[in-house]
């Protein structure tokens, strides 16, 4: 059995007796299904005691594993596509904010034209009249 397995057995066995007993729980104790953590322990720490064998079979086990990974390796994937989601909507948010930016930028612009024009309108309106009333003094 070697040294370890010995040590594990014997931790088993003192988790077995002092399991139910640390953590009895009055509502389920009398239907008999104390499922307690260091019963639970016991049997991770020496699977076969008991029984005589293996706690569970390669392949049972080795399936249960894959299985294990396949579901976190799904929830990797689902969180993968979840972050590309959100990417996407900030790129295209990104998108229309620098549209709306340039649409303002445009708008801008145009403005300054217009205000640029009406001062040269002024200008020449300024202009006129400065000559108009030069002519009625002659």
């Amino acid at each position: 059995m070697g040294l370890f397995g010995g040590l594990f057995g014997a931790l088993g066995g003192v988790a077995r007796i002092a399991g139910p007993i640390l953590t009895l729980n009055p509502m389920t104790a009398p239907l008999g299904l104390e499922l307690t953590t260091a019963g639970t322990a016991a049997g991770m720490l020496d699977p076969g005691a008991g029984s005589g064998s293996s706690f569970l079979p390669g392949a049972l086990q080795n399936g249960l594993l894959n299985a294990g990974m396949q579901g976190y390796m799904a929830s990797q994937s689902a969180l993968f596509e979840q972050q590309l989601g959100f990417q996407n909507a900030m790129d295209w948010r990104s998108s229309i904010f620098d549209q709306v930016m340039e649409e303002r930028s445009e708008s801008m612009r145009e403005q300054n034209v217009i205000r640029d024009i009406g001062l040269e309108q002024r200008k020449a309106d300024n202009q006129i009249t400065k000559k108009f009333i030069a002519s009625i003094t002659e």
